[in-house]
């Protein structure tokens, strides 16, 4: 395979032609005058010559038996003749009955047994004939390409001219052709001498055939040679009419062919059909191992709009940048990205933009610690920073083997899947409050762990705090020049930026950009947005904008559907259902709907309550709903006039003193199975449609009467089945929730809210008794261990290194900066800086000497932020991170096979047996080998991959010191054990990254805030508030919410005398709650009740 390394070039597009050539009128004209001639010609012949086929009345069994055994004298054979024909006849006039419909719904044509011939013939002659009258208007096939509709076109009647970046749109009513028909019009030439044409980013079938055939109306031609036939992909050409770059066309046989220019500037390739970057590294740089470094260099956006990100997936048509070659000085100018380079100034309307330079609501630039990296994948990056938490955490985002996957096998957006987590993760939360010391919290069974797994390799909990910080943002812009927002009718979120198609042209506010439309705004993902703690108290812009479904480009496809009204879902009844399950899904968890109402008619009745957000509800019926609309929509009409407000969109950007009107704008979304009756119909339109808006919405699931905006599902079934949204004209593949993938998250989450139990095995049971108030400090002081017990030393491999008290967490800042644990040594000692157990800090302190004699060996900490220490080789930077895991996985995880490997670190992948290897391979040049030479990853794999054995977590190290309950623990052993804790467990990761470490995640928790507690019920009762203080807060960094030591640490401010910090810590507590929208335990409302109403003790005996 020769390569050659020049300038890849696109063949210039040609305007598609407004009439027809003479020869396809012709060639139309002809083909109906045959198709007549045999629907009607035929018969006509037949019956002239023969006469009435019927037979005669007196025709019986008899009278048949004479006729077929007396000697023939031709008469039998000429009836039988004639009848052969009418047979024919029938036969063929069906076909053309199936054929026609089939073509003009642009439907593949149901195939008839036995009758092969017959229909494709028809099919040919139906095609043919309808060349006599199409017209071939670019605008209708393509609305990407029509000119920007006018100011004054009404709102909703025309398809928004979507920006550079948009897919091409489809046909309303594309026709199509079975593979039957593809036969027969192949039949015109011979196969070997076909032209062909290779796909481009950007290509239709109407462009091609504009370009190619000189005609764009004749793609039903190339469709038809192409239906079914296999792609380089593995995919094929259906009656959607998708089509993907590096595909190959056949054309007819007229086709002018103009061949594209496919080379690539010098240092690049263009990646063909079956190339791997394994055979392209061997071919240019003469070792395939070296793939890596063309992966490395070919980060840059590619013609379809994608990027490398993972070194098994690579297309057709792709340019790959090879390290070391010399780029010839280029001729022509560089592909351009598939979103607008620039801003487009927008047309000069009455109300200029505001300037972001005012002091009310400026701009605040995000600004990133040293060691945040962007996000290659996280669709819009991350939501700006709020500057009141403090320094911003380390977020591991540099995941560049990670694939970005933006849907779930079973067809759940990333922003669905955030949605979701986020409330699965929220029940987890109140399982960990609610759990006693010495309970674990219930995890998924084998049979549910894959679905959480999907979810948390889709979910983009980013973008869905990007959106929300956009839409905000735009509602304060607006607001402080009082003008009101626009009314949105789509949304397109990809990674570069988020697209905004507005009803009617409109100027927005800088950062939004303007594109050729000046109904298309655009906001790029990294531009500046208001601080979250500008945006708290802005009501959402736009709370029933949800997602419909993914476009050719993997973007999320969002509406509005206050703004729709009506949304109409036509297709098979369980998908129609399935798409009501996603949008009552994601409504119920939006983040940019402050709340809402989602009324469930005539279908998932367990829904609301498993969601159990408040949201959902249920009922029978709309007849019984419609009273109740009605009685609201003249409430909201009434309070919009009271106010002196236009409509819904102007009540939310208005002033302050609409605060206690606010309530009236919250929006009803119905998702209705239908059949509706024309009368109901009638009467909910009253209420959707009627001006002002009142901010009810329907999605109606089945037959119900025209609508504006419909969903057409099509014929065919499965998670990427294609879909068209009318009027738009859209291609997408609809978001789902199938009945399968609905069970399995309602599974999920009915495990979240099972009780914690008992852990299995022989632990003790833990004493449960939380000192009481008088407690405080009564217990005799116990003498204390110089140094931890031998038998839970660490050896001088694993050294325990009594580490500087971590930071107190943004929620639990209970200590007042302390060093180490506080003092263990006497009751009144006012020194909080002494070290933590001297002899057992003197221990540790020789431990470390002798580490450092010895080499240490590596360890991976999982204890806070994930980090490998002491490795004895080198790292690639962008490999760090991805290393890291699958040691943090096979130290956890030990003889895990392949297939466990791969689906842990590349969940979803295909075909990373090359990956793998590569990465077991700088793992093990990174680790190091031991002093005896053995590697630290063994090369020999008989019983699954593992690490050497002394290559340990310090989750290891915890188990070691705590083999049994912390009730069986000294005092320096549990304290030791919290020194290892430097966060919340897997703390800083992706969270695309580590899905595997959830059971592991939420058990190291759990023990962490079981060790916490009991030190600091034991401190507690010695009257030390210093440690008790400092236990509690290392335990609530691992888990804020835990309850259990929120009331250790009063109880600490209470016994130190510190009545600001009592206050302090009772405030953020409350505040947790309402954060995590769960009540306080009661014992915790009786603490806090008890302690705020006496006087605080600062040292026992005083």
């Amino acid at each position: 395979m020769s390569r050659t390394l020049s300038r890849h070039q696109s063949p210039a597009p040609r305007a598609g032609r407004t009439g027809r050539p003479l020869t396809d009128r012709l060639r139309g004209l002809l083909s109906l005058l045959v198709l007549l001639a045999l629907l009607f010609g035929v018969p006509a012949a037949l019956i002239a010559l023969r006469g009435n086929p019927l037979p005669d009345a007196d025709l019986n069994a008899g009278v048949l038996l004479d006729v077929l055994t007396r000697p023939d004298d031709g008469s039998l054979f000429l009836a039988a003749l004639t009848w052969v024909a009418w047979i024919g006849w029938a036969s063929f006039a069906l076909s053309v009955l199936v054929e026609v419909p089939a073509q003009v719904r642009g439907l593949p044509s149901p195939h008839l047994p036995a009758l092969g011939l017959q229909q494709r013939t028809a099919s040919a002659l139906v095609a043919s004939a309808t060349l006599l009258f199409t017209v071939p208007l670019t605008a209708l096939a393509n609305p990407a390409l029509a000119a920007p509709a006018p100011a004054a076109t009404a709102a909703g009647a025309s398809a928004p001219s979507p920006s550079p970046s948009t897919p091409a749109t489809l046909d309303a009513a594309p026709r199509a052709q079975n593979s039957e028909t593809s036969s027969a019009a192949a039949l015109s030439s011979p196969p070997t001498a076909a032209p062909t044409y290779t796909v481009l980013a950007g290509d239709s079938l109407w462009k091609i055939a504009a370009d190619q055939l000189g005609d764009g109306g004749r793609y039903l031609e190339i469709a038809q040679l192409n239906y079914g036939a296999p792609q380089p992909d593995g995919l094929q050409l259906t009656t959607d009419h998708w089509l993907r770059p590096g595909w190959t066309l056949t054309l007819p046989a007229d086709a002018t062919v103009r061949p594209a220019d496919t080379s690539a500037p010098a240092g690049q390739v263009v990646v063909e059909p079956d190339d791997t970057l394994w055979d392209i590294a061997a071919e240019t740089l003469g070792d395939g191992s070296r793939y890596d470094e063309i992966a490395a260099a070919s980060t840059a956006l590619q013609p379809d709009g994608d990027r490398l990100t993972h070194p098994d997936f690579i297309r057709p048509g792709w340019q790959l940048t090879v390290p070391g070659a010399t780029a010839a000085t280029p001729d022509q100018p560089p592909i351009k990205p598939p979103f607008p380079a620039g801003p487009v100034d927008p047309p000069a309307i009455e109300q200029p933009p505001p300037s972001i330079d005012g002091t009310a609501g400026q701009y605040t630039e995000p600004t990133a610690p040293a060691d945040t990296e962007a996000s290659s994948d996280a669709e819009l990056g991350e939501a700006a920073p709020d500057p009141t938490d403090g320094p911003a955490q380390h977020i591991d985002v540099d995941d560049d083997d990670l694939v970005n996957v933006v849907r779930t096998a079973g067809g759940v957006g990333a922003l669905l899947a955030a949605g979701l987590l986020t409330l699965l993760g929220g029940r987890r939360v109140r399982q960990q409050r609610r759990r006693r010391p010495g309970q674990r919290i219930a995890m998924p069974p084998t049979d549910l762990a894959p679905t959480e797994l999907d979810l948390r390799l889709v979910e983009n909990p980013d973008a869905l705090a990007r959106v929300d910080q956009v839409l905000r943002t735009l509602s304060v812009l607006l607001g402080e020049v009082g003008r009101s927002l626009p009314s949105l009718r789509l949304a397109r979120l990809h990674a570069q930026q988020l697209e905004l198609y507005l009803a009617e042209p409109l100027t927005l506010p800088a950062p939004f950009t303007c594109t050729a439309d000046p109904a298309v705004w655009t906001l790029d993902s990294d531009a500046p947005l208001l601080p979250t703690t500008e945006l708290a108290n802005v009501p959402a812009p736009y709370p029933s904008l949800v997602t419909i479904g993914h476009d050719l480009d993997g973007a999320h496809v969002l509406v509005d559907l206050e703004h729709l009204g009506a949304l109409v879902v036509d297709g098979e009844a369980d998908r129609s259902i399935a798409v009501l399950a996603a949008l009552a899904a994601e409504l119920a968890t939006s983040r940019w709907a402050d709340d809402l109402q989602v009324t469930l008619v005539g279908c998932l009745p367990t829904l609301p309550t498993a969601l159990g957000t408040g949201r959902v509800r249920h009922a029978t019926s709309l007849e019984e709903l419609l009273p109740a609309l009605e009685h609201r929509a003249a409430d909201v009409r009434n309070a919009l006039a009271g106010q002196q407000l236009d409509d819904l969109l102007t009540a939310r950007t208005a002033a302050p003193r609409l605060e206690r009107a606010r309530d009236a704008w919250t929006p009803e979304i119905m998702l209705v199975a239908g059949p509706v009756d024309p009368a109901t119909r009638a009467r909910l339109d009253e209420v959707l449609h009627h001006l002002p808006r009142v901010g009810v919405a329907a999605v109606i699931a089945g037959p119900s009467g025209p609508s504006e905006w419909t969903l057409h599902l099509g014929a065919e079934t499965g998670p990427d089945a294609a879909a068209v949204l009318a009027p738009v004209n859209l291609a997408l593949r609809p978001q789902v929730l199938t009945s399968t993938d609905l069970d399995q998250l309602l599974g999920l989450l009915a495990v979240a809210d099972q009780p914690p139990t008992a852990p299995a095995g022989g632990a003790p049971a833990p004493d449960e008794h939380e000192p009481a108030v008088s407690e405080l400090g009564s217990r005799l002081r116990e003498d204390l261990e110089p140094q931890i017990d031998a038998d839970a030393t660490p050896t001088t491999t694993g050294a325990v290194v009594f580490l500087p008290v971590p930071p107190e967490p943004p929620t639990a800042e209970v200590t007042t900066g302390t060093a180490g644990y506080g003092d263990l040594d006497g009751h009144n000692s006012s020194d909080e800086s002494s070290p933590v157990l001297d002899g057992a800090s003197s221990t540790a302190t020789a431990d470390v000497d002798a580490a450092e004699a010895i080499e240490p060996t590596p360890l991976v900490q999982v204890l806070g932020p994930v980090e490998i220490r002491h490795a004895r080789g080198a790292v690639e930077p962008s490999k760090r991170r991805q290393l890291t895991e699958i040691a943090a996985f096979l130290a956890l995880h030990p003889g895990a096979d392949h297939h466990g490997l791969s689906e842990a670190i590349w969940p979803g992948a295909r075909a990373v047996e090359n990956t793998r290897n590569t990465a077991l391979s700088k793992l093990r040049r990174w680790l190091g080998v031991d002093d005896s030479g053995d590697d630290y990853v063994p090369r020999v794999v008989e019983d699954g991959y593992r690490l050497h054995p002394h290559v340990r977590t310090d989750w290891h190290l915890w188990q070691d010191l705590l083999s049994g309950s912390p009730q069986q623990a000294s005092t320096a052993t549990l304290a030791a054990a919290l020194d290892l804790v430097q966060g919340k467990p897997f703390a800083g990761v992706n969270p695309r990254r580590y899905a595997w470490a959830e059971p592991d995640r939420q058990e190291m928790i759990s023990a962490i805030v079981d060790v916490a507690h009991e030190l600091a019920r034991r401190a507690l009762l010695d009257g030390n508030a210093p440690l008790a203080r400092r236990a509690a807060a290392a335990g609530l960094h691992a888990d804020p919410g835990a309850e259990l030591l929120w009331r250790d640490a009063l109880k600490a401010e209470w016994l130190a005398g510190d009545l600001t910090g009592l206050a302090t810590t009772a405030d953020r507590l409350s505040a947790l709650a309402d954060e995590l929208g769960d009540d306080l335990e009661p014992e915790t409302l009786e603490l806090l009740d008890e302690l705020l109403g006496r006087p605080t003790r600062r040292q026992v005996g005083t």
